[in-house]
């Protein structure tokens, strides 16, 4: 499998993390801290899993190691926000925003590392913004005006956390070895969402495991899918060039678009997200310029 299937999977495979994320939010761990404890231990646990089977290399230096580490944190922020928000808004809508970070890594490519982009470049970027402000706009069902979601904002932090991180790891990547920078970026991810730990949050994680759905979300979809999610990530980044690979790893809005549309059709009622033509043509459109624009800077 080449490198650019495997940032393709991992786009596929995020989609279907971010329906799984979206669910456990709004249906089975609706106390926030829950969800956030649930990831946290997820990550620790990967992360120590891979350090027992790959033991940390007597050739990673300290600035590695806490670089690799740090990569964690920056996605740790990423998550926070965009979790925070995909809990009241409806995942095709933020998928697209937060997923305009490859553009950001463009950007920060050209301001940081010396990297040049040619005009269509730039328009690529304009397309990807572009696009993702259409899909946060709501029509007022009282008026007709037209305004940006609250959450915007917020997402293009995420965004810009995102980018960050992607950066981080690709330069570590490349001088340390693969499953210590997995593993520290796990740990990286997961420690902070420790500080969720309380007894409301950890009564609300057991009364998710008891429900007879819930529990399947919880310790299949996020513990083990989710880490599955993160491990195609880095194992992207870590075979191909960063900024095509956050182009590919980018087109998960499509992939949410298609499953958020299917599971809420009437056969399937799982999901409740609006189904109305004009919803889903505007959405469609705005995903289309989101990925169309992130396709041009793979190849800029």
């Amino acid at each position: 499998m080449t490198w650019i299937a495997i940032a393709v999977s991992s786009a596929a495979v995020a989609g279907v993390l971010t329906i799984i994320d979206k669910q456990l939010v709004t249906k089975y761990l609706n106390y926030f801290p829950s969800f956030g404890l649930l990831l946290g231990l997820s990550s620790v646990v990967w992360g120590t899993i891979t350090f027992i089977l790959f033991p940390l290399s007597s050739d990673i230096s300290i600035r590695e190691l806490l670089i690799a580490f740090s990569s964690g944190l920056i996605w740790s922020a990423s998550l926070v926000l965009h979790m925070f928000v995909l809990k009241t808004g409806e995942a095709s809508r933020v998928s697209p925003v937060f997923n305009t970070y490859p553009a950001i890594v463009a950007i920060l490519g050209v301001s940081f590392l010396g990297e040049s982009l040619v005009w269509f470049g730039w328009l690529a970027i304009l397309s990807t913004i572009t696009g993702a402000i259409m899909v946060s706009i709501k029509q007022k069902p009282d008026i007709k005006r037209l305004k940006i979601d609250r959450s915007f904002i917020l997402l293009i932090i995420a965004a810009f956390f995102a980018a960050l991180g992607q950066i981080v790891s690709k330069n570590v990547l490349e001088t340390a070895p693969f499953w210590n920078v997995f593993a520290l970026r796990c740990l990286g991810i997961g420690i902070p969402f420790l500080i969720f730990i309380s007894k409301n949050s950890l009564k609300g994680l057991v009364v998710g495991l008891q429900h007879p759905v819930g529990r399947y979300y919880i310790l299949i979809g996020e513990f083990f899918y989710g880490g599955f999610a993160v491990l195609l990530t880095v194992f992207a980044i870590n075979s191909g060039p960063v900024s095509v690979v956050s182009a590919l790893i980018g087109t998960r809005p499509i992939f949410v678009f298609l499953y958020s549309t299917i599971l809420s059709t009437s056969m399937l009622k799982v999901m409740d997200e609006p189904l109305k033509r004009n919803t889903i043509t505007i959405k469609a459109i705005a995903i289309g310029m989101v990925v169309a624009g992130i396709a041009t800077i793979s190849v800029s």
